[in-house]
């Protein structure tokens, strides 16, 4: 659903500066195909004999960077070229790796954090 809405958005953030009929339907066409093909390659990445090689999280992973990385045609008015949106996918990409990696660990942190309130907070001197 992604690609598509996407596709959309491109569409209509380069609609203004396409001036004819003629140009509307060429950026039309182009991003219809530029995300047909994104979704093309997002379906190789879901086959059964690709899937052997990857795990769940990799594969998102993976279509996540293709996301982020996918060649935009030149002239493309796409929201998605702009430098900001790159930058925050090409950052987004290993912060979600790392937190899929290190939220257990965190849980383990807290947890240990509220025994240790729980056991020594009931110890203080009465007054």
């Amino acid at each position: 659903m992604l690609a598509p809405i996407i596709g959309l958005l491109c569409v209509g953030a380069g609609w203004h500066s396409a001036g004819d009929k003629s140009a509307r339907w060429q950026l039309i066409w182009t991003q219809a195909l530029h995300w047909v093909a994104f979704i093309v390659v997002m379906n190789v990445l879901l086959l059964p004999t690709v899937q052997r090689n990857f795990s769940a999280n990799a594969t998102g992973l993976a279509i996540f960077t293709l996301l982020a990385l996918v060649p935009l045609p030149p002239r493309s008015h796409s929201v998605v070229a702009s430098l900001p949106s790159r930058t925050a996918y090409g950052a987004g990409i290993p912060a979600i790796a790392w937190i899929e990696n290190t939220a257990l660990f965190f849980v383990l942190v807290a947890a240990g954090a509220l025994a240790l309130v729980a056991v020594f907070g009931g110890m203080a001197p009465r007054a």
